[in-house]
């Protein structure tokens, strides 16, 4: 054989080999993270993981959180019952906004682990006394950001839709065992 020859065959294999290559690299934008033995994917910006077969966004990775913003307490509370009450203020237009978070939030533990977010408008009077065991309390209101636990109830003082968004991710981490 010719030089030529052997030099356009060459070219050839390594063109073909290359079409191969980007044909069986295309999900090479998904990126696999592992953190407490779990495997998070991100994926076009977007982190997620599975749990009980259902992918679970996040915004913040658990790394982001420095300290727990949930108590410990409160997220004993919702592993052992399968029914909260979670109170907002429907007529706070901010925090309305942010009711979009808190029914995927209750999706979210729904579809994992059968657990029931029942919401609720402040003005319908369940306070604090009315938490139990089987029923604890998540309370959301306008304020600067603080967090109080107090016998089967979790009152949360949010300033911005932000916060609302990290105390969902800092919730899921923790149930979930993640962080």
């Amino acid at each position: 054989m010719k030089k030529e020859t052997l030099l356009g065959l060459f070219i050839a294999v390594i063109m073909i080999s290359s079409m191969f290559g980007i044909f069986l690299n295309q999900n090479s934008n998904i990126s696999k993270i592992r953190y407490n033995n779990h495997v998070f994917y991100l994926e076009n910006g977007l982190l997620y993981t599975d749990i009980n077969n259902t992918k679970i966004y996040f915004k913040n990775s658990p790394n982001f959180f420095n300290t727990s913003i949930v108590s410990s307490k409160f997220i004993n509370d919702l592993q052992n019952t399968n029914n909260i009450y979670f109170i907002i203020n429907k007529s706070d237009l901010e925090l309305t906004n942010m009711i979009n978070i808190e029914q995927e939030l209750a999706g979210t533990l729904f579809s994992t682990n059968k657990l029931y977010l029942d919401l609720k408008d402040i003005s319908e009077n369940i306070t604090c006394t009315n938490a139990t065991i089987n029923k604890p309390i998540l309370i959301i209101k306008k304020g600067n950001f603080s967090t109080e636990y107090t016998n089967y109830c979790f009152k949360v003082s949010l300033n911005e839709y932000v916060e609302m968004i990290d105390l969902r991710d800092a919730l899921l981490y923790q149930y979930y065992g993640i962080k």
